[in-house]
């Protein structure tokens, strides 16, 4: 569809949608353009893929309030929409500039033992204040804060030694053990193991590489990878399914909204973790893989 046939139709349908607006969602990349026709002194016209399937969920979406507008490009890429990769492409990169920079200074910030100690605390009581009532905090209060503190103090080492280091120094490795030995019992975790779990998976100059932000490919994976796990999770049976489902649905109705494909921020992780992870042609292959696909059909047909 051109520009006036998207907002003929709009109008039809009772849908808001100026030219203004039209152009807006254009920058935003909602749209993604697509010059057709074209010859002797006859300029190609310029259509816009599923232009109305876009901007019916746009309509929707910009009513939500946990949502600023130019970020619901992130939910119509999950949703498998053609959006404009250029401008998506250019929204991670800005992203990525970002994130290091923020990790530089959490890094800074966290070469003195005192400081870390003390940023820690405050960030512990920020993300326990639902727990607080007027009067002295309770001792419940107090230790939810002393763990909480604990794991702040063990992520800003960990971003330290990775900027510095590009790994977990034996110190810091010893925090992280302590800690996931705590949360969990039955499983203990030795510095050794922990060492080459970072070590393997964690290469912080090779995560930070800017070149995987820029091929427009990576994205088009990412699109598939996403199509290939949404088959997965919907091959789900039984009351495996019917547990997803309902937890799904007291979700919505908490948060007022879908919390996977309608949360923007947590769309943008994952699609960042991806890129960052420069393993997308192995996470596509393997999801690719139909005996890997009927052994998840015939494990979850079993539960």
């Amino acid at each position: 569809m051109i520009k006036t046939e998207i907002l003929q139709q709009a109008e039809i349908e009772g849908i808001e949608l100026t030219k203004s607006m039209l152009n807006r969602y254009i920058k935003y990349g909602f749209l993604t353009a697509k010059k057709e026709g074209g010859g002797y002194k006859k300029p190609p016209v310029t259509t816009y893929p599923q232009a109305m399937k876009i901007i019916r969920y746009v309509d929707q979406l910009k009513n939500l309030p946990h949502i600023k507008q130019e970020n619901i490009i992130f939910v119509l890429f999950w949703k498998g929409l053609p959006v404009n990769i250029e401008k998506l492409k250019n929204i991670m990169l800005d992203q990525r500039n970002v994130i290091m920079k923020q990790f530089e200074e959490v890094a800074k910030h966290s070469s003195e033992p005192q400081q870390v100690e003390l940023w820690a605390i405050d960030l512990a009581k920020d993300a326990v204040k639902f727990m607080r009532k007027p009067g002295k905090p309770s001792q419940e209060v107090k230790k939810s804060e002393a763990d909480w503190s604990k794991k702040f103090v063990a992520v800003a080492l960990l971003i330290h030694d990775l900027v510095y280091k590009n790994t977990l120094s034996k110190e810091n490795a010893k925090k992280w053990t302590d800690l996931l030995s705590q949360n969990d019992q039955t499983h203990k975790i030795d510095l050794v193991t922990l060492k080459e779990i970072i070590i393997r998976h964690i290469d912080y100059s090779s995560w930070i590489q800017q070149d995987r932000f820029l091929e427009i490919e990576s994205y088009v994976q990412i699109q598939e990878i996403i199509k290939l796990v949404k088959e997965y999770i919907a091959c789900i049976e039984g009351e495996a399914s019917l547990n997803f489902q309902n937890s799904q649905q007291k979700l919505k109705e908490i948060l007022g909204y879908t919390f996977l494909s309608e949360n923007p921020f947590l769309i943008y992780v994952i699609i960042f973790v991806l890129l960052a992870s420069g393993q997308l042609k192995n996470i596509k292959k393997f999801l690719s893989n139909s005996y890997n696909f009927e052994c998840w059909q015939t494990f979850w047909n079993q539960t």
